[in-house]
């Protein structure tokens, strides 16, 4: 679209601005979900599943063990289904002819919030991207344009994302399992139809996490070597993949700054088998 047909466009402006607006509303809500378990009763009610806010109500009861109030649930849903996250049905209430009933089912997006046949979703990365600990940050985005020394964690927390992640053991679990679940998701379906890793020799998983992601790749690509980059917590609780051949391929889980400048070296561990493992790596801040 050219500048003068999207400027032109009065109305589809508005209910954009309208829509973004209110945008913020929408990561909130499915989260509440999230909480709730609503993602997993519509998924298992299975395609093409009618369940109305007080029968989801009844199945979050049972497991929470409370009370589950149908009317204030009936609004999250509503909301979901506007963004076609679930999907909605309108019809006359049985008990009532002036009365509309709506009912609910999962969506291809909404299983993606439960845990797949690996046991990942995209769940975790939703509820990292909304803890207490991140929101606050976003109010800090406009202040690195005025002072380029500003960093938007470090002014709320005192410190930057990654070091308050090592000081925060509940949060830090949050964001492996959210990282290894993202890239499980998103490999799975990379590995499908990519071909680029066959003309490679080696691969630098950068940021790599807990190692799921070269996990997937390397057993494909037996003559792969993988390079795995992180932070020591994390390497703490890393994979250990093995060898799938006698040519060993190298797993290295190394110290990983993001300073202006630093100097990564790497240091050989030890050698298990045919897989050598590199878990320490020296650095210097300039």
């Amino acid at each position: 679209m050219s500048p003068q047909q999207n400027f032109g466009d009065d109305e589809a402006g508005m209910l954009q601005a309208l829509q973004m607006s209110v945008m913020v509303t929408l990561p909130f809500t499915l989260k509440a979900a999230i909480n709730l378990g609503v993602p997993k009763i519509l998924v298992d009610a299975g395609p093409g599943a009618e369940l109305t806010a007080e029968e989801i109500a009844t199945s979050i009861a049972k497991v929470s063990n409370c009370c589950a109030d149908p009317k204030n649930l009936d609004r999250i849903l509503r909301v979901l289904a506007s963004n076609n996250i679930v999907t909605e049905i309108v019809s006359k209430n049985g008990n009532d002819s002036d009365c509309t009933q709506r009912s609910y089912g999962p969506t291809s997006t909404l299983k993606y919030f439960t845990d797949n046949e690996d046991g990942v979703s995209l769940a975790p990365f939703l509820l990292l991207s909304t803890d207490p600990v991140f929101v606050p940050t976003f109010q800090n985005l406009h202040l690195p344009v005025l002072d380029v020394n500003a960093e938007p964690h470090t002014l709320d927390h005192g410190m930057n994302l990654f070091e308050y992640i090592a000081t925060d053991a509940k949060l830090d679990k949050l964001f492996n399992k959210a990282m290894h679940d993202h890239s499980n998701i998103k490999i799975s379906a990379l590995l499908k139809n990519y071909r680029g890793f066959e003309t490679l020799t080696s691969l630098v998983d950068v940021g790599g996490g807990l190692g799921a992601t070269l996990a997937m790749i390397l057993p494909k690509y037996p003559n792969l070597r993988g390079i795995n980059f992180d932070q020591p917590h994390v390497v703490a609780d890393g994979l250990q993949v093995p060898s799938t051949v006698v040519s060993p391929f190298l797993a290295h889980y190394i110290l990983q700054t993001y300073s202006m400048h630093c100097y990564l070296q790497l240091y050989f561990h030890r050698n298990c088998g045919n897989t050598l493992f590199c878990f320490f790596a020296e650095f210097k801040q300039f």
